[in-house]
């Protein structure tokens, strides 16, 4: 992200005042060890079984999730619209990837209530230009709380996002 964001000058999620920029690099270097925990505690668990992702793992991964959940809560996200201050920028973007997926309306695997800062943003970036378009998968996917989506499932929704996707490219031509 970083790299294409430099090589188009997109300024507006990537800024070019360098310590607006190092914001957003502290949290992208935060994210990595922290944030992307709740793929491997959350969800990899329950689509992909056949990774045997041992408890231990898991556990471990949950709670650095819940960890990092508490820091945007009372930092990044306590005084700030967005990750890294007013506006929207590749921080939010790789944060949502991650959190986004876990809410209700998605796979719903976790509870945001002690959270209040992280539910108001995303509210916000349910807001965001093409965040249906690009969660296709996900809200076909739906709720795995309870029982694992099926590999047939899993298939049909990733080729129904790939239908969506490709219009909207059209779109853009």
């Amino acid at each position: 992200m970083c790299y294409l964001s430099n090589k188009h000058g997109w300024d507006d999620v990537y800024p070019a005042d360098h310590r607006l920029r190092a914001k957003v690099d502290w949290y992208l270097h935060y994210h990595h060890r922290n944030v992307r925990d709740a793929t491997i505690g959350l969800v990899a668990p329950k689509i992909r079984k056949d990774l045997n992702i041992p408890e231990a793992t898991q556990r471990a991964a949950r709670a650095t999730f819940t960890n990092a959940l508490h820091a945007l809560e009372s930092g990044w996200l306590a005084e700030s619209r967005y990750v890294t201050g007013a506006q929207l920028t590749l921080a939010d973007f790789a944060a949502y990837v991650e959190i986004g997926q876990l809410q209700p309306g998605f796979t719903n695997v976790y509870d945001f209530e002690p959270f209040p800062n992280v539910r108001r943003w995303l509210d916000q970036m349910k807001q965001v230009e093409g965040h249906d378009a690009v969660h296709v998968v996900l809200a076909e996917l739906g709720d795995i709380s309870v029982e694992p989506p099926s590999m047939e499932t899993i298939k049909n929704a990733n080729k129904k996002t790939l239908r969506v996707l490709k219009e909207k490219l059209g779109e853009l031509m």
